[in-house]
Formats: structure tokens, sequence, C-alpha cells
């Protein structure tokens, strides 16, 4: 819309900007920008969403760490039942050995009396 002024002698002009619209307008367009505050509070939310996505980061490492440490629990705990099995079988193998060693001194000392029986009966029959 066109607006008509008049000039220094007194003609009338015609205007080609509606100045007062202009001056609405831009006024409007100019609440719209940002404060410094709202500048701020948007910094620091973005600042404050960063944190916190690092924070649900590392809670998820934690959480994946502790089932880890379980696993790991749980596989050391098979492992000392495994070594306590090791341990009974060395257990039974000394008791083993000590059996079949105690049969070895019988048979020795078994032998020992044949061996004198029949030197006695050698020596008898010999005469």
């Amino acid at each position: 819309m066109s607006m008509s002024t008049t000039n220094g002698n007194g003609q009338r002009m015609r205007s080609i900007v509606d100045f007062g619209r202009l001056e609405t307008e831009l006024a409007a367009e100019a609440r719209k920008i940002p404060t410094m505050a709202e500048l701020g509070k948007v910094g620091a939310d973005a600042v404050n969403k960063q944190y916190e996505e690092a924070a649900l980061q590392l809670e998820q490492l934690g959480n994946e760490s502790r089932i880890h440490v379980a696993k790991l629990e749980a596989r050391i705990a098979e492992l000392h039942k495994d070594i306590a099995l090791i341990a009974d079988g060395a257990a039974a193998i000394r008791d083993r050995a000590k059996s079949i060693e105690l049969v070895i001194n019988d048979a020795a000392l078994f032998s020992q009396e044949v061996r004198a029986i029949v030197a006695a009966i050698t020596k008898k029959v010999g005469e």
C-alpha cells in the first residue's frame, strides 16, 4: 500500500514504502529473536543434554561390566570345583599308590618267607 507525503515545497509525493506497516512488521520480527537469556538457556540445555547422554553411556557401560563380572564369577566358581576335583583325584592316586606299595611290600615279605622255607626244606632234604 502506498501513501502520499509532501515534499519541502508543499508538493504531494507518493511514498513507495508504508513505513508504519514496515515498523509494525519489524517489531513483530524483533520479538521473535531470542534474548540473551533465552540463548543462554538453550545453550545450557544443550550442554546438559550432552552430559546426560554421557552419563547414560557410562551407566550402560557399568551394566555391561556387571554382566561380565557375573559371568566371570560363575566361571571362577566352576574352576574352583574343577580344582577341587583335581585335588580329590590326586589324593585318590596317592591312596592307590600307598595301597599298591603295601601289596608289593607284603609280596616281598611273603617271597622272602617262601625263600627261607624253600632254603630250609632244601637243606633238610639235602642232609
